[in-house]
């Protein structure tokens, strides 16, 4: 049982990771060069936020393989990364050793696909988030930009919303949509409601899926978890759900401190 004293000093770790987001939050994006289009301004202003995150499943048999599980979000120059919960897991299950090897990737300035390897800190099936810890190598920083943010609450029904995601290697990827409704409520992997959800037709897919989800100006306002697909299509039928960033912002920074959904309660 936590002391008094933890508890305050953990509340303070919390209230310090909170505040530095929000601080980095405060963002005006620049102006758009002359022919510049929303997609290629919200994906340079975006750059180095987003990695493609994939597992190698625990011993042997058809499950062994590095497996791609996705996009992630950077959260901060130390190295944590934002992932969805229910790939991450399935990869997981599929070992007979333990948990996966998680491998992230990320995109340099000059091109370079740099792979690093990764830790669970904390999985929050509740709110279908987990988050990584990147081994940044020696002379490693700035390789990881943490993406600005912006109020999900501010969104608009019929706003411009770009998906930015990372292929295998790193390799960025953009998906132009718009924000079908807000306010939208989905079960979470252990049934518990998520409320608050961001419907979008952005194009998802099991490569974008933990991409990050950004107002024309390359600001977070959320993060794809759930892309309906027809039957044998790979392509999603355009009915997408992103966590907020309001909620984002508010379970990250305390899986951080707190390393486990539980002990937050």
């Amino acid at each position: 049982m936590p002391t008094s004293r933890s508890r305050l000093l953990r509340n303070l770790a919390v209230g310090t990771l909170v505040g530095a987001a929000v601080a980095a939050s405060s963002f005006t994006p620049p102006a758009a060069a002359a022919g510049e289009e929303p997609a290629e301004r919200a994906a340079a202003a975006a750059r180095g936020g987003v990695v493609s995150v994939a597992a190698i499943a625990s011993g042997k048999g058809a499950a062994a393989g590095v497996q791609q599980i996705g996009s992630g979000i950077v959260w901060d120059e130390e190295g944590h990364i934002a992932v969805p919960y229910a790939p991450l897991t399935r990869v997981d299950r599929q070992g007979t050793a333990g948990p996966a090897q998680v491998l992230v990737t990320v995109q340099a300035a000059d091109g370079r696909s740099i792979e690093l390897p990764a830790a669970v800190v904390a999985r929050d099936p509740s709110h279908e988030l987990a988050v990584l810890l990147v081994e940044l190598p020696v002379g490693g920083a700035g390789l990881l930009r943490p993406l600005h943010l912006a109020s999900s609450a501010a969104l608009r029904v019929g706003q411009d919303a770009l998906l930015l995601a990372a292929l295998p290697g790193g390799i960025p990827s953009v998906a132009a949509g718009v924000v079908s409704a807000v306010g939208r409520v989905i079960p979470a992997s252990n049934n518990q409601a998520i409320p608050g959800v961001v419907q979008t037709d952005a194009e998802v897919n099991a490569l974008s899926l933990g991409g990050a989800l950004v107002d024309s100006g390359g600001r977070l306002v959320g993060m794809p978890v759930v892309s309906y697909a027809k039957p044998g299509v790979f392509r999603s039928s355009g009915v997408n759900f992103a966590l907020p960033s309001d909620l984002i912002l508010e379970v990250v920074p305390q899986l951080i401190v707190y390393h486990s959904a539980q002990a937050r309660r």
